[in-house]
């Protein structure tokens, strides 16, 4: 009886079977149904948390488990930026801890030929902590507002370029149509970068002022900065032990010093660079008596990071100013040959020495790496673009000498 009851058709055996999956349409069709009836409670928690829970019986299979993992970063990389202005003033402690960590060496006595001290690494991070931001608060009181108040009056000033720009020239240039177009492009230049000048302080300024927005901000910094420059090589030990797969991990251990070389070797040089920059241009700012020379100056030792392009861009700003002040043409051309001077000074004779070739870049790939990096990672991608093409670059560069070793072999 069982036996002829299976060779029916529609009961039971593979008829039997076939029911789920005939059900499965309108079924799917209900979901869908539902899914765009509830849709104002979309999240990406609970769309990833229904995607986990459909395709968790599956979750053996290499295809469904790759899905989730993908998901699941791609949820963790949301969560995070949302986050973002919250964790700001850790971000800000990490760099800052990563760049003064060989102080806080230097202090216990563990790097520099000449070593006079002995410290502990508490002692030596609460040291370093308390002169670094009693600069920044002491710079802040001293230099803050003039800034601030140089910075609204060159908006202003930027605002009206290209009126200034063509008023500063002679009228008899008018009359001259190969003289005319040659102020006016000028002219139009200096406008369509004031018109960029408003984004590009926004977007530099942005993540450090919510890192050090207020004195809550300003405390979370000081203090995740202690701590992280205290426990600094235990974190990234640790980090790597507990965090990262074991191929990736040998990988990261047998690069992490190169990189770090070339990384502290931008930061070490760049800094040396871009301080005589500045202190050479407000010298001479100061001696032609231009307005604003210090927010320029600022201004010049900042953008010095970019070959060329920041030399061209606070070169123009300065000569704007300068012309907007009252200085003479002739005069004005003084002072770009002056700022000439000063780049080819730190290009021929400060650079070469301080960062030499471990950052060693042509100009035109610097330049490259500092706007597809700015593109795609903001601010952060101008300030490291120069250094993370030099690594890409190192890397890949030894990828080709190993491939080829291995052809060889």
């Amino acid at each position: 009886m069982d036996e002829d009851a299976e060779a029916r058709p529609g009961v039971g055996g593979t008829a039997g079977q076939r029911v789920p999956w005939l059900l499965l349409a309108p079924a799917l069709l209900v979901l869908a149904v539902l899914l765009y009836r509830v849709r104002d409670i979309w999240h990406p928690v609970i769309l990833y948390a229904a995607f986990a829970f459909m395709c968790f019986p599956w979750r053996s299979s290499p295809v469904v488990g790759r899905a989730l993992v993908t998901a699941g970063i791609l949820l963790v990389c949301w969560l995070l930026w949302l986050v973002k202005e919250i964790l700001a003033p850790l971000l800000i402690a990490l760099a800052l801890a990563y760049i003064l960590d060989p102080a806080v060496e230097w202090l216990c006595g563990n790097a520099g030929r000449w070593r006079p001290f002995r410290f502990g690494r508490t002692l030596a991070s609460f040291l370093v902590t308390i002169l670094l931001f009693g600069a920044i608060v002491a710079l802040g009181a001293q230099t803050g507002r003039v800034l601030v108040d140089q910075a609204d009056e060159l908006s202003a000033l930027v605002s009206n370029a290209g009126h200034t720009v063509r008023s500063a020239f002679p009228a008899s240039w008018q009359s001259s149509a190969a003289l005319a177009s040659v102020v006016d492009a000028v002219a139009r230049a200096v406008e369509a970068l004031g018109q960029e000048l408003p984004d590009i302080s926004r977007s530099v300024t942005g993540g450090v002022g919510l890192a050090l927005k207020g004195a809550l901000g300003f405390l979370l910094t000081l203090i995740f900065f202690f701590y992280t420059v205290k426990d600094f090589r235990w974190l990234l030990a640790s980090f790597s032990s507990h965090y990262l797969p074991e191929t990736f991990r040998s990988f990261v251990e047998s690069r992490a010093d190169q990189v770090n070389s070339t990384l502290r070797g931008f930061i070490k040089g760049y800094a040396i660079s871009s301080t005589s920059v500045f202190l050479l241009t407000l010298a001479l700012l100061l001696a032609w008596g231009v307005k604003m020379a210090l927010l320029l100056a600022v201004l010049a030792g900042v953008l010095n990071i970019i070959p060329v392009v920041g030399y061209w861009v606070s070169t123009i700003i300065t000569l704007v100013v300068a012309l907007a002040g009252g200085r003479s043409p002739g005069s004005v051309l003084l002072i770009w040959l002056g700022l000439g001077v000063i780049n080819q000074f730190d290009s021929a004779f400060i650079q070469p020495r301080v960062i030499g070739r471990r950052v060693g870049l042509h100009p035109v790939a610097a330049i490259l790496s500092v706007a597809v990096f700015g593109r795609i990672m903001g601010p952060a991608g101008v300030l490291l673009g120069i250094p993370l093409a030099a690594i890409l670059t190192r890397e890949w560069e030894r990828l080709i000498r190993k491939a080829s070793a291995e052809k060889l072999v």
